[in-house]
């Protein structure tokens, strides 16, 4: 019922694994644990201040590796809570962390103007709030992208 490696012991599931094989049960168990290390490992890749800070030319991103660090610790945290984890809940994230310090002055322009262009400087610094979205919207179709390949291998589903 719940596909977390949380414990157990909190809840009563034995209606539920009572008819479960010990074989079933060792997959499934097996399946949320390879779920939950991919994806931290995924959360970590993408949030990660070495990948972030990559591609970025700002002075001040020094400053903004604890607020990554924070929020991917969070991102994590949801994730492995909630199997079936979406945009909407990692926006949700950004009132557990604190807020980014200051980054390169936003462009003038709206969000909206940037969403489907190729402008990538309205991105290039990782503290905007443009681009702390768009990092979380990475990682929101990732782990979507995760789930949906590992339950097709599970079935036996060809490319998943």
């Amino acid at each position: 019922m719940v596909s977390t490696t949380r414990s157990i012991l909190q809840w009563d599931y034995s209606e539920e694994i009572q008819h479960i094989s010990n074989t079933d049960l060792f997959r499934f168990v097996r399946f949320a644990q390879e779920r939950e290390s991919v994806g931290l490992s995924m959360i970590g890749d993408i949030l990660g201040w070495f990948n972030l800070g990559a591609g970025c030319d700002c002075e001040h991103w020094d400053n903004g590796k604890d607020f990554y660090y924070r929020l991917a610790k969070e991102v994590g945290d949801v994730f492995v809570q909630n199997p079936c984890v979406e945009f909407r809940d990692l926006l949700a994230v950004l009132d557990k962390v604190p807020d980014p310090p200051p980054g390169c002055e936003p462009p003038t322009n709206p969000a909206e103007f940037y969403h489907y262009g190729d402008e990538e400087e309205a991105f290039s610094c990782p503290l905007l709030p443009m681009s702390i979205r768009n990092n979380l919207k990475d990682v929101a179709r990732e782990l979507v992208r995760l789930n949906y390949g590992m339950v097709a291998r599970a079935w036996g589903i060809e490319g998943g």
